[in-house]
């Protein structure tokens, strides 16, 4: 833990709540999107999106192999929501990364205008370095392993065993985990092999790392 240089932070369900309605709300615009604009019956969606994400890893990148759909356009749509009504500025989170005296990225797989618009809701935009997306992975998302290298050459080239992970999700960890990355789960209280700290919040995080940090 002494030897951390720098932290990838994941965004929707990390930085805040995952629990706040988005993701549902965000699910219905990809249904939206792909009966309006594909002409998919509706009965047709989930099953659709199922075979999408187990074969290309996520359903945009399932459906511009299959349909050749804009990311553009279908980014913009899954993405046009109200975000502050889920999500509202939280000055104890920021307080907390504010106490880490260490470079940190955003790692998503969302897009790069999602994401400025979540962060500066949540009141930490400022204290990232940037923002490594979707366009920037070529549209390969997490949990594939190629992903990991590219955020560590696109966040400072330190090695995996240098770097901090923190994400929502376990099948993002375990890849991170089996490189050497020390690994967050954010919003969880159950141990696993995969997570090197479990949090119930990100807000937690400086209890887990040593006094004072090394900068």
């Amino acid at each position: 833990m002494n030897n951390i240089h720098s932290l990838l932070i994941d965004l929707d369900g990390t930085v805040y709540p995952k629990d706040c309605g988005i993701w549902e709300d965000m699910t219905l615009r990809i249904d939206t999107y792909m009966r309006t604009y594909l002409r998919v019956p509706s009965h047709e969606i989930q099953p659709l999106r199922d075979k999408l994400f187990a074969h290309y890893g996520s359903t945009l990148r399932g459906l511009q192999s299959v349909y050749s759909v804009d990311a553009s356009h279908y980014l913009d749509f899954i993405h046009d929501l109200p975000l502050h009504k889920y999500i509202s500025p939280d000055p104890t989170l920021r307080s907390a990364l504010q106490s880490i005296p260490l470079p940190k990225w955003i790692f998503t797989n969302a897009d790069h205008s999602h994401a400025t618009r979540v962060l500066r809701l949540v009141g930490i935009e400022d204290l990232f370095e940037g923002i490594i997306d979707v366009w920037k992975m070529d549209f390969i998302p997490k949990p594939d392993p190629i992903v990991y290298r590219r955020a560590l050459a696109l966040s400072g080239g330190h090695l995996p065993s240098q770097v901090l992970f923190a994400d929502d999700t376990l099948k993002n960890l375990t890849p991170a985990r089996h490189m050497g990355f020390t690994t967050v789960w954010v919003g969880e209280t159950q141990a696993h092999p995969s997570a090197s700290i479990v949090l119930k919040n990100l807000a937690e995080l400086p209890q887990h790392l040593p006094v004072p940090i090394p900068a």
